[in-house]
């Protein structure tokens, strides 16, 4: 576990967790916003990897996008292809997504020295999400995930994942609560057992504005089951809902699944088109990642 770890945060102690390439952001929005994105609703098309219970606020009908990220180039390169869409009727929303990953080659050298061939890493996401709004103040939501990663020389671990999150909103307000990434234990071949990236998360979002220019204040925090805790903040400006500007900052703590950073990010909106970019900083692990994707949504 401690290979599989390293070639995604470059050895930090994963404290005997499986599956943690899944708290890394899957899409340009929440990398450029540091993955404080958990109650911001404009763009419903990654609900499947978010907070589900902000889907339900979306003021269209229906998102889709695909995207690309060459995740930590400068040590570990993977290229994670993405998609996701997702419809929400203005009471009931519903998101599917999947993620896609080819990470680096080895050469797997036996203890005598021989070769043993090559291992080919590499990891995949799935998901599904459902929301339900009760009125103008409040909407609950609910993830399933499929994960399987292989990035260490026996094989590779799979699990099922769930997220279930309220979300409360009143004016320009949000504020949510959940648990994310629970699951049971992992287990490889040989029988050992990992626990899932879990957390507690709680999140808050305000918008200064609204219509043709508006600033959206984020911020979010996760305890893990494993003792470590995380939290990011991010703020994103629209200009007439046609430009938009992004920046944050997360802070990972020690034994987090992701590591801190800073991050800054781009979009654009014409008509139903939308394009996004994401630039993650300051960390020399998973600095110079890069995200691009390409939406549509009515």
């Amino acid at each position: 576990m401690t290979l599989a770890f390293a070639l995604l945060c470059a050895g930090l102690d994963a404290q005997e967790q499986a599956l943690v390439f899944t708290r890394t952001p899957m899409d340009p929005v929440s990398a450029s916003l540091a993955g404080a994105d958990a109650t911001l609703s404009d763009d419903i098309s990654r609900s499947a990897f978010g907070n589900a219970a902000a889907m339900a606020f979306h003021d269209g009908k229906m998102d889709a996008a695909l995207s690309y990220t060459m995740w930590a180039p400068s040590s570990l390169r993977f290229d994670r292809f993405g998609f996701g869409a997702a419809y929400n009727s203005g009471i009931f929303a519903a998101a599917v997504g999947g993620n896609f990953a080819k990470g680096p080659s080895y050469d797997v050298i036996n203890d005598d020295g021989t070769g043993a061939g090559r291992l080919d890493t590499s990891d995949m996401l799935l998901g599904a999400g459902f929301a339900v709004r009760f009125n103008d103040q409040f909407s609950l939501g609910a993830n399933v995930l499929y994960a399987r990663e292989r990035i260490y020389v026996d094989g590779e671990l799979s699990g099922v994942l769930a997220d279930v999150s309220l979300l409360y909103k009143t004016g320009g307000l949000r504020l949510s609560g959940g648990i994310t990434h629970i699951g049971p234990s992992v287990v490889d071949k040989d029988g050992r057992s990992f626990s899932t990236p879990a957390s507690a998360s709680v999140a808050a979002g305000y918008t200064i504005g609204a219509g043709g220019n508006a600033l959206d204040l984020m911020g979010n925090a996760d305890v893990y089951f494993n003792g470590a805790a995380a939290t990011a903040f991010a703020l994103q400006y629209s200009v007439n809902g046609m430009l938009f500007l992004r920046g944050g900052f997360h802070y990972g703590g020690a034994h987090a699944p992701v590591p801190t950073y800073l991050s800054l990010g781009v979009g654009a909106k014409v008509g139903g088109i939308r394009i996004d970019a994401a630039w993650i900083t300051a960390n020399k692990v998973i600095g110079n990642t890069f995200s691009f994707s390409l939406g549509y949504g009515f």
